[in-house]
């Protein structure tokens, strides 16, 4: 079986010709251009057919490790290397040197932040058996309904053998065995490989929402006898990209997360403690988040393990930054940086796709190798790369190699004008055909400004709403959790040497953004059509006590077309009045769905009313029971309506009752006595719209500086305790007003409870 030799701890260093100091591992410092590790260690006496193997977690930039004076290998940046080292190693005493470069490393630091040279994370000496499991690659498929998956464990292992082995597997649902399976793997000169699969009814799926995980055991027996285990956690999950969306699980997931650096404070650089990393996350999980864009290199194997445990998806992407790809020496670095990425964390659900790079030009040929080499080792999981170059160039070369769906990166100062000059919508419409997600968005525009952030907000949930043919958006990643040391560049994006473009600031003190995105995800998750900003005060209605109150249904009335075209040309009539004060109009949608308005039980969705026009001029609700009276929430106008439209006295609209008997009941509603404006606003000032003939209900205020402000009313309408009341018709008597309906409850004969 395996055994560990820490090797973590105070090693000496030097830069060259310096004297020998100090320096703990893991640990980061700030470039040297070149410097010394150096430490004894004590080796046991290896048994019969043990071997020993170096293993180095990361580190930066490049490094060439000797043990013994014995040359053992060159190690590239951020991903695991190891060596075996029997050939160098002896019992007792052994010195371990690494010799570090950072600045002149030909795959080394890029611009974007400040670079940290260093053992940045664990080393130790791992002793393992002649023969062991090099290899552990666990995949699954899912059916159309999810109610069945296909398990497949890829499994490689090292060494030849005279006699043949056996390799099990197990999957356990906490101490529960799920299922088991084995094979043989006969006598062989050097390394075998395998594949077992096996089928799971009815799994536990992973998602965001419940991160089930299973355990995988893979054992290696040698006439029953174990003679290597390799234990991982592992989730049932299937994502992909289908159309121009995201699915997970056979569902379609809008992705909205954060983008973060493995990074803490000034001085700490790469090298967190998992307190830290467990700390990161949590935080992000509890912002709302459902995904982090790992940026801009390998982090810390830790950080996929806690988003495996929380339910964050998560990406991985090699060392880059406006790299130039046409050095075949930075190219082939990001190659094996990528490639040893992949083989360490392929086997974990948070990992969702690959991003072959950050913000590079067109340059070689290593995109399309990029994502050959992705489809080779994790066939299954989508390949992309984050672009900040303009749309069109971006499909056209995305399409030429291959990815799977694209990106773009729209800081601006608006969503009508980001990145490159153009529109959220333009960028949308012109990468059209497979998933977009905006893989970085926000900065320094967007800092302490609620309202940019908002309306980002709002654009970006709109388009998540939307599908194709529509322009559509997958998923978008807040740039950036956490300030960074990035000196020379300029304010504002930074301050002192920090970017300060973070939710949480450089110690991970919460900023006032924070929630500002966290409201943001919410509105998403929830349905709301734009970021829960509205406040909305709900006025009391008085209930007869002898009564009971039963909503009506509205819902199939709302999915007609026709009343999307009507709230369109809503808005449009009421940013005419309101130009050139307002620019834009969110218009009276309800935030949320309400199931009670002061007291009176209510069945009213969130979002935009019913409305009248002369495109529909008439709504019939089906009633079908006798009926005390009938309490309308709505009375308003979104066009017309006292005092901002229409005259005095003026017939608008009007109910009509009809009865089982042929009778009917017609109420009128008049401008001014029971319409009024739904606005609340004029010019620069706040008006009281009231009318006798009606009551408010509801008050909603849409943003802090009072561009949007709307009022519901009510009104009740005793009907005839004669006759059934067979269906209430909402017509239209004048065109120059969009009377708006939000909810209806009758009143029914009979004490509630």
């Amino acid at each position: 079986m395996r055994q560990q030799i820490d090797l973590n701890g105070t090693w000496e260093w030097q830069i060259p010709g310096g004297a020998w100091q100090p320096r703990e591992v893991p640990g980061s410092y700030r470039c040297v251009g070149a410097a010394i590790y150096r430490r004894s260690f004590e080796l046991p006496m290896l048994q019969q057919k043990q071997r020993a193997f170096l293993c180095f977690e990361g580190i930066t930039f490049a490094a060439q490790a000797r043990l013994n004076g014995i040359a053992l290998g060159e190690l590239g940046p951020f991903t695991p290397y190891e060596f075996e080292i029997g050939g160098a190693a002896r019992e007792g005493g052994n010195t371990l040197e690494v010799e570090l470069t950072d600045i002149p490393a030909p795959y080394g630091p890029v611009i974007g932040w400040e670079a940290y040279a260093g053992i940045i994370r664990g080393v130790h000496i791992e002793l393992r058996p002649a023969n062991y499991i090099s290899d552990c690659f666990w995949q699954c498929t899912l059916s159309s309904g999810c109610s069945h998956a296909r398990a497949e464990v890829m499994l490689a292992v090292s060494g030849g053998r005279r006699a043949p082995l056996e390799l099990r597997v197990e999957l356990c649902d906490g101490a529960e065995l799920t299922t088991q399976a084995a094979v043989e793997l006969p006598p062989a000169a050097g390394e075998s490989q395998a594949q077992l699969a096996f089928e799971l009814e009815h799994p536990r799926l992973w998602s965001p929402d419940a991160p089930n995980l299973y355990t995988l055991t893979v054992s290696l027996l040698r006439d029953g006898e174990m003679v290597d285990r390799v234990v991982r956690r592992v989730g049932v999950r299937e994502f992909r990209a289908e159309g121009t969306r995201f699915v997970l699980n056979g569902s379609e997931i809008v992705l909205h997360g954060v983008c973060r650096h493995d990074m803490w404070g000034e001085e700490q650089g790469h090298t967190l403690s998992r307190a830290q990393i467990e700390q990161d996350l949590g935080l992000i999980k509890e912002l709302g988040a459902n995904f982090v864009r790992l940026v801009h290199y390998p982090h810390d194997a830790y950080v996929v393990e806690v988003a495996d445990r929380l339910g964050l998806m998560v990406s991985g992407e090699p060392l880059s930054w406006q790299s130039d790809f046409s050095d075949e020496r930075f190219a082939a670095g990001a190659l094996e940086c990528l490639r040893r990425l992949i083989l360490r964390d392929r086997s974990h659900p948070s990992v969702i796709f690959w991003l072959c790079w950050n913000e590079c030009q067109f340059r070689g040929t290593y995109l399309e190798r990029a994502r050959m080499l992705c489809r080779e080792l994790d066939p299954a999981r989508p390949v992309s790369a984050a672009s900040h170059v303009a749309p069109a160039e971006t499909k056209a070369e995305f399409d030429r190699v291959g990815m799977d769906f694209y990106t773009f990166h729209p800081y601006g100062m608006s969503p009508e004008r980001v990145h490159t000059g153009i529109s959220i919508e333009q960028a949308l419409t012109l990468l059209a055909g497979k998933p977009v997600i905006f893989t970085e968005w926000g900065g320094w525009p967007v800092q302490n400004n609620y309202t940019t952030m908002a309306e980002f907000g709002r654009t970006f949930i709109r388009y998540a709403r939307q599908h194709a043919p529509q322009p559509n958006l997958a998923g978008f990643s807040f740039w950036e959790w956490a300030d960074m040391p990035e000196p020379v560049r300029e304010p504002p994006a930074c301050h002192n040497g920090v970017l300060n473009e973070g939710l949480v600031d450089i110690n991970r003190e919460l900023r006032p953004m924070y929630p500002a995105l966290a409201d943001i995800f919410k509105a998403l998750e929830q349905g709301q059509e734009t970021p829960s900003a509205a406040i909305v005060t709900e006025s009391p209605i008085a209930c007869e006590p002898t009564l009971r109150y039963a909503p009506v249904d509205l819902s199939a009335l709302h999915a007609r077309p026709e009343q999307a075209a009507l709230w369109t040309l809503a808005k449009e009539r009421m940013l005419e009045q309101r130009r050139p004060l307002v620019s834009k109009i969110v218009g009276p949608a309800l935030p949320r769905a309400f199931d009670t308005v002061g007291g009176l039980p209510a069945a009213i969705p969130a979002g935009a009313p019913l409305l009248l026009g002369e495109s529909a001029p008439v709504l019939e609700i089906a009633i079908g029971r006798k009926t005390a009276a009938l309490v309308l929430l709505g009375e308003v106008a979104l066009a017309g309506g006292w005092p901002l439209g229409g005259k005095m006295d003026e017939p608008a609209a009007r109910y009509v009752l009809c009865y089982a008997d042929g009778s009917e009941q017609q109420v009128l509603l008049r401008n001014g006595r029971e319409l009024a404006s739904c606005g609340t606003v004029y010019l620069h000032s706040r008006i009281n719209p009231l009318v006798s003939g009606a009551a408010r209900a509801l008050f909603m205020q849409m943003d802090a500086d009072w561009k949007e402000a709307y009022q519901v009313n009510y009104m009740v309408i005793p009907a005839s305790a004669d006759s059934a009341l067979v269906k209430l018709k909402f017509e239209l008597l004048n065109g120059a007003y969009l009377p708006a309906l939000y909810g209806l409850t009758l009143a029914l004969a009979g004490q509630a409870g």
